[in-house]
């Protein structure tokens, strides 16, 4: 059974917390920032699993929040307005940032609304990263290496070590721990059960149904009675392969799918950076 380690927040006249008691850790020295605040935490025994940590809300944009670890990388900042906090991921000890963390890409300004804000909160989550400090490239493709990045990063279970042990994937490669945690959490499948296919584009149904299985393992979220049913909404319902319908017709049903102006599914068709992103923030917000 997973166990929520939470912080018991006594706040101080700043509005940051004075002392905060975790269940399993200890966190001392807390530390006010210009917009935040850093905070030692110490894990009484090293933990069996990533644990879920409750901070306290830094100034500024809640959406924006970022859990930054000593090296300065994100891993996390998921704002819960149940209890008003701010929720990350941990294995070990570490002296963590909490602050807002504002992208600044100027080539998804003529996006939607909500893919611009897709990109912007899981960029200030470190979940996926511009092509440069500036730029996002939203119409580019994105493959199959990627995604698995993406996702074992949003769960906060990617494990550089992980062996997927596909013999296209090997440990020179940047991808090796993020396709081999994939695999390891039945994330992701390989193309076959020795082949990964990293660098090929990642059609529609298969980052639908990846993002489904991730509803189903992590929040378990039950399968659709109707089937048929709830694909009836698209008009090339026919066309969506055997393997995937049972997870098109979840992530349907739980509205991850960007629906298209002419009513098909097209699973087939490669998906752009931006359009992932709409994707994985729709079932980022499902998860706690």
């Amino acid at each position: 059974m997973k166990r929520n380690y939470a912080p018991l927040v006594q706040p101080g006249d700043t509005g940051l917390p004075t002392a905060t008691q975790l269940s399993g850790a200890v966190g001392a020295g807390i530390i006010p920032l210009t917009n935040g605040y850093t905070l030692n935490v110490a894990f009484n025994k090293p933990p069996a699993e990533n644990v879920k940590v409750s901070l306290p809300p830094a100034q500024g944009d809640q959406s924006l929040q970022a859990v930054m670890n000593t090296g300065g990388n994100a891993i996390g900042g998921k704002y819960n307005p149940v209890n008003n906090t701010v929720e990350a991921r941990l294995n070990s000890s570490e002296t963590l940032t909490v602050r807002e963390r504002r992208m600044d890409f100027g080539d998804i300004a003529n996006k939607s609304r909500e893919m611009q804000n897709a990109i912007n909160v899981l960029a200030s989550k470190g979940i996926i990263n511009g092509t440069s400090p500036t730029t996002f490239n939203p119409d580019g493709r994105i493959n199959r290496a990627e995604i698995a990045a993406l996702i074992t990063r949003t769960l906060s279970k990617y494990d550089a070590n992980a062996d997927g042990r596909f013999t296209d994937v090997t440990r020179s490669n940047w991808f090796f721990g993020a396709v081999g945690s994939a695999r390891r959490h039945e994330i992701m499948r390989g193309t076959s059960d020795t082949i990964f296919s990293p660098m090929v584009n990642i059609p529609k149904d298969q980052i639908v149904a990846v993002s489904a299985r991730v509803l189903r393992n992590e929040m378990r979220y039950r399968d659709p009675s109707n089937i048929s049913g709830v694909l009836s909404t698209y008009t090339d319902a026919g066309a969506i392969p055997e393997w995937a319908r049972i997870d098109v017709a979840l992530a349907t049903r739980e509205n991850l799918v960007v629906r298209r102006t002419d009513g098909a599914f097209n699973g087939t068709a490669t998906m752009t950076r931006g359009e992932a992103a709409l994707i994985l923030y729709r079932m980022f917000m499902k998860i706690w």
